[in-house]
């Protein structure tokens, strides 16, 4: 995993708009519509390679095989390895609905949580400190903004709305854990942008710093 923070290190700049990690790969999305990727699944490489321009969202499971990508014009495109049901759901909401997709995360042993731009938002296998803090305001919940469950159970919350808090963790590395806390306005900081990744990689960025 060394080698792959070295990677993005060597590739960050103020132009990257989104980041996602998963286990010892990384997509990362910038302005204008170009990206740099490593060790991506050969599905997902293959569809972003047709249509590089429009991407929008990515988020990458901790298995090495799941993944969804939402394209400019809410097209989307996702292999979401034993994870069937949360396939249908996304059918099912867009039959009905005909909402897109907001946020993406993919938890350990086949969990899930997926947020729709109408509010609605479908789970299975959160956290439980996660599951209670988002039980407590169930509202808050169509203004989440990042979402992130790593392969060990770390997660990390982000909210669109201006309220405090505007972010809350469980269990994130301690040096992911300080340095947010270090940050101007602890809990009122806005987050950018927010990737967990396998062996304690994590990437968060503020509204305070690039």
């Amino acid at each position: 995993m060394l080698m792959c923070q070295e990677k993005i290190g060597k590739l960050w700049n103020s132009s990257v708009q989104h980041a996602a990690l998963g286990d010892n790969s990384f997509i990362l999305l910038y302005d204008g519509g170009r990206y740099a990727c490593n060790d991506i699944p050969a599905r997902i490489h293959e569809r972003i390679q047709q249509e590089w321009s429009k991407l929008s969202y990515v988020a990458l499971g901790p298995d090495k095989a799941s993944y969804f990508v939402r394209f400019q014009d809410g097209s989307a495109s996702w292999t979401v390895t034993l994870r069937l049901e949360l396939s249908k759901r996304i059918h099912e909401v867009w039959e009905t609905s005909r909402s897109n997709v907001s946020v993406v995360a993919f938890e350990p042993n086949n969990g899930y949580f997926v947020l729709f731009e109408n509010g609605s938002w479908q789970y299975n296998g959160l956290p439980d400190d996660l599951f209670e803090f988002l039980k407590k305001d169930l509202e808050r919940i169509a203004q989440i903004d990042h979402k992130l469950v790593s392969a060990n159970s770390e997660w990390l919350v982000s909210f669109k709305d201006g309220k405090r808090p505007r972010w809350r963790c469980g269990a994130l590395p301690p040096s992911a854990s300080s340095w947010l806390l270090r940050l101007h306005g602890g809990d009122s900081v806005s987050v950018r942008s927010v990737a967990l990744g396998a062996s304690g990689c994590w990437l968060v960025r503020s509204n305070d710093k690039n």
